[in-house]
């Protein structure tokens, strides 16, 4: 079945395909994959294998290690490109699957003469060191990420575009917003941008990480707060 007639779409402009290349491999042998390439008129996909080739397909690079790097922050400023160009109506497809935390990386400006991606990979290390768990390290990503938590459909929140996630999961028991870090989960978007920092302060004072952190992450937080009151 063609992926317009799948979702009933007439007319489909843009997709993202978010995946790492060993998962990726048996979802191309299927049919659909095939009809896909023959509806989308633009695609991306993020990949940590730099041996795949797809003339339909536009491919970048990065994660290497399975941590974000340049390479992935670079890819992942052309989706937002893409993003933007979207228009009411048009139909967002993205394919998230475990590795896509790593290949989506969008760390959100903190200080301009430092590298924001090397302070925001610093500062969940740390949380990850003192015991926080995937929902406590989301609620930090979830402030130090243009695209994570939610943040992805964010981009486009002001428009009527339509978003249909194919999510391959792995993790147990599929919790949406844990998944490549829920970029497209949409219980975030439940929450204020006001909610979503006092929840992260309230993960950083629990492990007592105040003063251990990076202040400008610090500085960043505290002066989002005292702009929402």
């Amino acid at each position: 079945m063609a992926i317009n007639k799948l979702i009933g779409a007439k007319h489909l402009v843009n997709g993202i395909a978010i995946i790492p290349y060993s998962e990726a491999i048996e979802l191309k042998k299927k049919e659909g994959k095939r009809t896909i390439e023959n509806d989308l008129e633009q695609e991306i996909i993020l990949d940590d294998n730099d041996d795949a080739e797809n003339q339909k397909f536009k491919y970048y690079f990065g994660a290497k290690s399975n941590l974000p790097d340049k390479y992935s922050v670079n890819a992942t400023k052309r989706v937002l490109q893409m993003l933007r160009m979207l228009k009411d109506d048009d139909v967002l497809i993205a394919l998230i699957s475990g590795g896509g935390s790593a290949l989506l990386c969008s760390p959100i400006e903190i200080m301009s003469n430092e590298d924001d991606l090397a302070i925001k990979l610093d500062t969940i290390r740390k949380l990850v060191n003192v015991g926080a768990n995937i929902n406590e390290l989301n609620a930090i990503r979830s402030c130090l990420s243009n695209v994570k938590a939610g943040n992805l459909i964010r981009r486009v929140a002001d428009r009527h575009v339509k978003i249909i996630s194919l999510i391959v999961s792995d993790v147990i028991d599929d919790p949406l917003s844990v998944i490549a870090s829920g970029p497209t989960c949409v219980d975030f978007l439940a929450q204020s941008k006001q909610q979503l920092t006092r929840n992260a302060m309230q993960v950083i004072d629990k492990y007592e990480l105040r003063n251990k952190l990076s202040p400008c992450v610090i500085d960043l937080l505290e002066r989002k707060l005292s702009e929402s009151e």
